[in-house]
């Protein structure tokens, strides 16, 4: 494959990651387009500079994207967090103290 077909197939994969809401789909397409970007790493690219400036710019995007699903992955971490040590913490109080137990044969 060209490198110029695989830029272009990389600002589409680009495109199309940004455009989902979902997680999951936005975190696939970024797989799929980690695979086109492993063929072209160290190559020098000659490419129209415009073409270079809209790839960065969807660069900045998919970060600030990143960023922000890494604020909420963690802040829903952080909240998981405080259930659970709260759940600790909570032992029941009972009025009485245990009391031991004896069983007898019957019989």
């Amino acid at each position: 494959m060209k490198e110029e077909s695989v830029v272009e197939s990389i600002l589409e994969l680009s495109s199309k990651a940004l455009s989902e809401k979902g997680r999951e789909r936005f975190i696939a397409y970024l797989k799929e387009r980690g695979d086109l970007l492993a063929q072209i790493v160290g190559k020098d690219v000659e490419m129209d500079e415009d073409v270079l400036r809209v790839w960065l710019d969807k660069e900045k995007e998919i970060l600030a994207r990143l960023k922000e699903e890494r604020k909420r992955v963690l802040e829903a971490m952080d909240r998981l967090s405080k259930r659970r040590v709260a759940l600790r913490q909570y032992s029941p109080k009972f009025p009485f103290p245990p009391m031991p137990v004896f069983f007898d044969k019957l019989g």
